[in-house]
């Protein structure tokens, strides 16, 4: 005898359903914290539009907690678009019970992100130093690392000096052309004077053609005027970026991570094409947040810039950073690199492998931002050397080491990554990998929907949210975390009455 499949109900069949929508979700339901977080914050004071029902006209307004809670609750199911967020209110259980029913248009929605950029970053901020106050920010090392994140634009709408140029050479050569066929046409009627109604399309074609030139002339203008390397026609802010076997039209971002917990304690959105500017920034932002006196600040070679780390050690930072190694094309060649050399303090001279001294010459120059001290060695000791044949240069008839400002600060550095550096890049890779490898993929978020650093940022700053949130619901368990929020809101009840 065969076994039967599992029976569904019948669909005609009348039932009693539970009687109300909160018995539908579960205590252990993670759309319970966020409501309760939601309800301590004082919408008003974060910048939130709207946030006391200031409205002169028209229906009521959707309460700005009752979108932002939304906005959480889709970020941690996947769900980030607008439109699907007006979906799910309408079909799923979870969303239905947060908003007591309630039902947004996608236009709503999308406007409540657009409009309220700013709040979201306070929001985000402020959640953090809730954090902080409860104690579960490690205070002593943080980790860094950016990651490229797709903006809403695509490549033809970027404009660049190179494609600017290009394009304007091709229109002038259309033009050229155009106006030769004009001619052909003239002397074609045996001297009589061209009618440009007798040609149409020639005259028409022109015209287009030259104001597309001209738009791509006030283009290569403002490019210029900027001071930029590209200009973005969908969003003004979004770059094209190359990193690795990255390439993504959009947005650079930087986020600095505690080791403890793994909590995401500052973030930027910028539009760099690297990070090897971002090193001192971000770390002395969470030096701040995290209000200690000194630091360790992980990254990884990306981050490498010997003013980033003299910037660090001056703020009481102490950063780990791998030293990318310049001297490999060199090596390669099979001649002697600046390894090789090593400084005497003493002499303030550099002693080269055939056991010569290079003295400083002149005072030091500035190049790219920082001073430099050339040191170099006589031309007749050079000739007479044995090593000559791998030391010296082609068409350098002695040897030159140069020596930057923070040179005693970064061999320093060096021997510290000797010693430690491979325990701190294990340590990097395991805390600021984690939330990147979330965001993307836990919560399929690889796309930003808005334009502009200021919509953008606070987009960034909702998905940075989402994922605090979520760390701390599974440090402290939704039940503890909703007693701290009670107790936040009974806090903050007389203060607000006053």
């Amino acid at each position: 005898m065969s076994r039967r499949y599992k029976q569904g109900i019948v669909r005609e069949q009348e039932a009693l359903l539970p009687a109300r929508v909160e018995d539908y979700v579960s205590p252990e339901n993670v759309v319970r914290a966020i409501d309760a977080y939601v309800d301590t914050l004082d919408l008003a004071a974060l910048g939130f539009v709207h946030a006391q029902g200031e409205l002169s006209r028209g229906q009521p307004a959707f309460s700005p907690a009752c979108l932002l809670k939304l906005y959480l609750a889709g970020f941690l199911n996947r769900v980030h678009s607008s439109r699907r967020l007006a979906l799910e209110c309408t079909r799923n259980l979870e969303f239905i019970w947060l908003l007591e029913g309630l039902r947004p248009g996608f236009r709503c929605i999308a406007e409540f992100r657009q409009s309220n950029g700013a709040a979201l970053q306070q929001c985000s901020r402020e959640f953090v130093l809730l954090c902080r106050e409860l104690r579960l920010l490690g205070r002593q090392t943080v980790a860094i690392d950016g990651a490229f994140f797709h903006g809403n634009a695509s490549r033809a709408s970027m404009l660049t000096d190179k494609r600017l140029h290009k394009e304007l050479a091709k229109l002038e050569s259309q033009i050229a052309a155009y106006y030769q066929q004009l001619d052909e046409q003239d002397r074609a009627e045996q001297g009589a004077p061209a009618q440009l109604d007798e040609v149409p399309d020639l005259p028409a074609k022109i015209a287009e053609l030259k104001a597309r030139q001209q738009l791509r002339q006030r283009q290569l203008q403002q490019l210029q005027d900027s001071g930029q390397t590209q200009l973005g026609q969908t969003d003004p802010d979004a770059r094209i970026l190359h990193k690795a076997h990255q390439d993504v039209i959009g947005y650079n971002v930087q986020s600095t991570v505690e080791t403890r917990n793994k909590l995401i304690i500052h973030h930027e959105v910028t539009h760099a094409g690297n990070d090897a500017e971002q090193l001192a920034t971000q770390a002395i932002a969470a030096k701040q947040i995290l209000q200690v006196k000194t630091l360790i600040a992980e990254a990884d070679t990306g981050y490498y810039s010997e003013e980033q780390l003299a910037a660090c050690a001056q703020a009481g930072i102490t950063a780990y950073v791998p030293p990318p190694d310049k001297y490999q094309i060199i090596e390669s060649q099979g001649r002697l690199s600046g390894a090789n050399f090593t400084y005497d303090a003493q002499q303030d001279a550099y002693l080269c492998p055939g056991n010569q001294y290079l003295y400083r010459q002149g005072n030091p120059t500035e190049r790219r931002g920082q001073m430099r001290t050339r040191y170099t060695c006589k031309a007749s000791l050079c000739k007479d050397c044995s090593l000559k044949d791998q030391c010296l240069p082609p068409k350098t008839p002695y040897r030159q080491i140069y020596r930057t400002e923070h040179a005693s600060l970064i061999e320093a550095h060096r021997l510290r990554m000797a010693r430690t550096g491979a325990q701190h890049m294990r340590e990097r890779a395991a805390t600021v990998e984690h939330p990147f490898g979330t965001l993307k993929c836990w919560f399929g978020y690889q796309h930003l929907l808005t334009r502009g650093f200021k919509k953008v940022r606070g987009e960034m700053s909702l998905a940075i949210l989402a994922y605090n949130l979520l760390r701390v619901i599974h440090i402290l368990g939704i039940e503890k975390f909703k007693k701290i929020c009670a107790k936040r809101k009974a806090m903050a009840r007389p203060a607000m009455a006053n």
